[in-house]
């Protein structure tokens, strides 16, 4: 995927038709490769990352309930679109739904870090701790 995003970026297709296979392997492929749009962006530029956000809500408004795969695709590809947006709002409340595990925060607190906001990255630390267990302590061996 790497290889031929870099091609894509060297000499970019026409953005709806490669914003139309990248969502497409995402939502109904095999789920494997990974599509990571900040890899994509450059060849899509902004129309294509307009068609890409488009192709997505379409997917979001006819997903099955229970359609674990497609709420999935939908959110993994909104994550990522927040991301290449350069909102690092945007992209923090994007990470921020739907919150149930250490990592979901841990990815919030490095967007804030990495974007020079210490001190709501550590804010968002204390929020997360409560899902953050320690470690179990190491019980020393006796031998006889």
């Amino acid at each position: 995927m790497d290889l031929y995003a870099r091609a894509c970026r060297a000499a970019p297709p026409r953005p709806p038709g490669l914003a139309a296979w990248l969502v497409n392997l995402v939502c109904d492929g095999p789920g494997w490769p990974d599509v990571v749009l900040r890899d994509w962006a450059p060849a899509l530029g902004p129309k294509g990352l307009a068609e890409v956000a488009r192709l997505v809500d379409e997917r979001a408004a006819a997903a099955e309930p229970d359609g674990r795969h497609q709420r999935w695709a939908v959110r993994y590809l909104r994550e990522q679109l927040a991301e290449v947006s350069g909102d690092v709002d945007r992209y923090v409340t994007m990470l921020a739904q739907d919150l149930v595990s250490a990592d979901q925060y841990g990815r919030i607190v490095r967007v804030l870090a990495e974007a020079g906001r210490p001190a709501q990255a550590i804010d968002w630390v204390r929020r997360g701790s409560p899902c953050i267990r320690p470690a179990a302590p190491a019980t020393a061996r006796s031998t006889p």
